[in-house]
Parts: structure tokens; C-alpha cells; sequence
């Protein structure tokens, strides 16, 4: 069991969701994971074109804790921003 402040979690797997081929593949490795924990790059989504894949529309979101990666950010203020808008 991993505990992280008051949450528990049955794996101890946090799992990346970019660099795959497609959404398919990233959908089925994410099954297959059995993570609770995704991290997802708020970089590569573009949250405004409703024509660009979004992984998060695959996926029941209540079986995921999700968060966002900041990687990237060229500098502090960058990573609260990318943060902020992650949380929006």
C-alpha cells in the first residue's frame, strides 16, 4: 500500500502517459498498468481545440489520481503557470 498525505494507494506505479504512438496503445498501457497515479505532460495538451486527442476522454478519470508535469518550464514562474492551468 503507498500513502501519500491522507490518500492510499494499492500500486506503487506512477505512470507517464506521453510518447505513445497513439491514443490506443496509451489507453491499453494504461489499463494493463493497473496504476492509480498518472502524470500527464499540461505542455503537450491543448485543452482549446476540441479537434487534438485528448487522452483524458479514454480513461474513467475516478480510477485515477492525475498529475500534471511541469517538465519543460523554463523557469519557476513557467512551472506555476503550466501548474495553474493544470488545476484549471
Amino acid at each position: 500500500m503507498l500513502t501519500i498525505g491522507n490518500q492510499q494507494f494499492k500500486s506503487r506505479l506512477l505512470l507517464g502517459t506521453g510518447k505513445y504512438p497513439n491514443l490506443d496503445i496509451q489507453k491499453e498501457a494504461v489499463d494493463v498498468s493497473e496504476s492509480e497515479i498518472l502524470t500527464y505532460a499540461v505542455r503537450r495538451m491543448n485543452i482549446y481545440e476540441p479537434s487534438q486527442p485528448n487522452f483524458l476522454e479514454k480513461l474513467d478519470l475516478n480510477r485515477f489520481q492525475l498529475l500534471p508535469n511541469t517538465a519543460g518550464a523554463k523557469t519557476a514562474e513557467e512551472a506555476v503557470r503550466i501548474a495553474e492551468l493544470a488545476k484549471a
